[in-house]
């Protein structure tokens, strides 16, 4: 079936996923840096070195992903790149490159599987899906997982089977198992699904199970030579998932909570189809094999105290696929109606306005930093004190701090780091008069101290995406942080 001009589609989406390597710098989540990032750059004896998370010590996270990146730093190394940043900035590029290859294999394999009228809408959202591209830039388990079940399944569902095709498969299936465990509960349904609904052979199988066991075999040797000892990272994880730590509290939710987050941080005109398409495939399709996939990881973690959205991002890349299956649905089941609002021309305009928030919620993530913006203001202190000698304040409580420090991977050397209570007292006499600020509004003021003026020099997010933010307010809304520059003498500069 010839769609000219949806075979051009990849192009702009390459261009789209580079910007977002580019722009989206920094980390989503804490873990992305502390337990990727940070873990491969001790490996590669960067320094100024920085304690490792207690996940460390404990063994718990697997050093799969870990090693690619301390092999990509010891590469850029060796060619003479010294620069952060610039590591960081490479394994974006090599996520955004091997997110452009699986979900163009899986697109090209599974748009067999919609119906044609649909396909371009299936096309669009894989690539254009204003979460997507920035999850296809973050080195993350969550991220890696995800590409590797979409290659698998782009295996899997070939029109005609390699004669490998189900060992490559496992293969892949056990990398996905690797970078994120609990996935091991999608790839389980899909196994079912492949022996119970589409009856493949005990050989493929077969063939199956021996990649995983293969990809699970590659795990154990790179945990053992990264930790220095023999080790299964993935048991240690699932026993400390069991226990619990005693040192470590994690805030625990009801278990309908995943579904209000899919709302409002998918936003509302994608969170609440995506819901409905999940309900529609239960009720009409339950042998499809997104349901098989879908169902078992989501109630898993349904059942788990704790929760966080990011667990549930394996399966975003599946996303476009949900819903195109679930629209196939209505439009076969209630024809009639379908029929009526596409005459009448309803569904125009909120296809427009869905079009135009999308679009809006693709830029915020793809031209600004991603999570609190701290490399924003990183890349400052870089470019006016790249020689270091200054202090940086942190005006925050320590329960918060996490959110906006910026880790010393990112500064360079003689930049001390100093959580305070109060901005106008240095808490380095040494550097006094050279110190910088980070802290959230209102503007900190210090009018009677003289050498402690603060002027704002940079927000961590742009000003374009803090209006876009304020107008997607939420309830959990949290002002801006701002690097602020001292300047000598009393202050009388108005509030930014």
């Amino acid at each position: 079936m010839g769609m000219p001009r949806e075979r051009w589609i990849p192009l702009p989406a390459f261009v789209v996923l580079l910007l977002a390597a580019w722009f989206s710098t920094g980390y989503h989540s804490a873990d992305e840096f502390h337990q990727v990032i940070a873990f491969a750059g001790d490996k590669v004896q960067r320094e100024p070195a920085e304690p490792l998370p207690w996940e460390y010590a404990e063994r718990i996270r697997s050093a799969f992903l870990p090693a690619v990146a301390a092999g990509v730093f010891a590469a850029a190394r060796a060619v003479g790149i010294h620069d952060f940043s610039t590591w960081a900035l490479l394994l974006r590029l090599l996520t955004a490159g091997s997110a452009f290859v699986a979900v163009l294999r899986f697109t090209r394999t599974m748009r067999a599987q919609v119906p044609p009228a649909l396909q371009p809408t299936f096309l669009r959202l894989s690539w254009f899906l204003w979460f997507l591209p920035f999850l296809h830039v973050r080195f993350t388990g969550e991220t890696w997982s995800g590409l590797f079940l979409l290659l698998a399944l782009a295996e899997l569902f070939k029109a005609q089977p390699a004669r490998m095709g189900h060992l490559r498969a496992g293969g892949l299936l056990g990398l996905a198992f690797l970078c994120r465990p609990p996935v091991v509960l999608a790839v389980g349904g899909l196994l079912c699904w492949l022996a119970i609904v589409r009856k493949d052979t005990a050989t493929k199988l077969a063939a199956l199970a021996a990649g995983f066991g293969a990809a699970f075999a590659l795990g154990f040797a790179v945990d053992s030579w990264f930790y220095g000892e023999p080790v299964f990272t993935a048991w240690n994880y699932l026993r400390r998932g069991l226990e619990g730590s005693p040192d470590h509290d994690f805030m625990e939710y009801p278990w309908w909570y995943y579904f209000p987050w899919v709302i409002k941080y998918a936003l509302p005109v994608i969170g609440l189809p995506i819901l409905a398409a999940t309900w529609l495939l239960l009720r009409f399709r339950p042998r499809h094999v997104l349901v098989w996939m879908v169902l078992p990881f989501v109630l898993f973690h349904v059942a788990l105290p704790h929760k966080e959205l990011r667990f549930l991002y394996p399966l975003a890349d599946l996303m476009p696929l949900l819903l195109v299956m679930g629209l196939d649905i209505v439009m076969r089941h209630w024809p009639a109606f379908t029929a009526r609002i596409q005459g009448k021309g309803w569904i125009t305009g909120p296809a427009i306005v869905i079009a135009a928030i999308n679009l809006v919620a693709l830029a915020c993530v793809v031209f600004a930093p991603a999570g609190s913006g701290n490399t924003r203001l990183a890349s400052y202190v870089r470019s006016h004190w790249p020689n270091g000698g200054m202090e940086l304040r942190y005006l925050a409580p320590q329960t918060e701090v996490w959110r906006i420090k910026i880790p010393a991977w990112y500064l360079p050397q003689g930049i001390t780091g100093n959580v305070v209570d109060d901005p106008c007292i240095s808490p380095d006499p040494a550097l006094a008069g050279r110190s910088l600020l980070i802290a959230r509004e209102p503007w900190p003021r210090c009018a009677d101290t003289p050498g402690a003026t603060w002027k704002l020099a940079l927000p961590a997010i742009p000003v374009w995406k803090q209006y876009a933010l304020r107008a997607y307010d939420w309830e959990d809304a949290q002002p801006c942080w701002n690097l602020y520059v001292q300047e000598p003498g009393p202050s009388d500069l108005l509030s930014p």
